[in-house]
């Protein structure tokens, strides 16, 4: 931390200082087995220093997929928030997989999806839905809870 506030040769408000020191990226992975049966668990979780690139965020979940040791061959589907760091073409993270992937000698092939809970926001706010979204996103967040 004494690293960061040196670097930035400036003072920082407390939220900037808490913001610059918190961000951290969650890694979910959700399989199927051969009774179709789903199951979803958190991966990892990493702290992002400084910048939140496609490229850190990459070399993230890289990190994370090989620490577990899981096949490249076995993915088949990456959701993001949309976010340029995620679905840039030339530097996000769905290109950045979809590479990788080229390059373990993957026969799949990888589908992006957006997530569901920032589509249905888009959605709620295109058709002035707001009333429905406000009941959706608390009955989200209490079950997630």
């Amino acid at each position: 931390m004494a690293k960061e506030i040196a670097q930035a040769a400036r003072p920082f408000t407390e939220g900037e200082f808490l913001k610059s020191c918190m961000i951290k990226l969650a890694i979910f992975i959700r399989g199927v087995d051969s009774n179709l049966r789903v199951t979803e668990e958190i991966l990892d979780i990493k702290s992002m220093h400084g910048t939140t690139t496609g490229k850190d965020i990459f070399e993230n979940v890289c990190q994370s997929v090989t620490d577990m040791k899981l096949p490249w061959d076995k993915l088949i589907g990456l959701t993001t928030d949309g976010a340029p760091a995620m679905c840039g073409e030339r530097s996000g993270i769905v290109r950045r997989m979809r590479v990788k992937m080229q390059e373990e000698h993957c026969t799949g092939e990888l589908t992006a999806y957006h997530c569901i809970i920032h589509q249905e926001a888009l959605c709620g706010k295109v058709l002035k839905m707001d009333h429905v979204m406000i009941t959706v996103t608390q009955t989200v967040n209490f079950i997630r809870s």
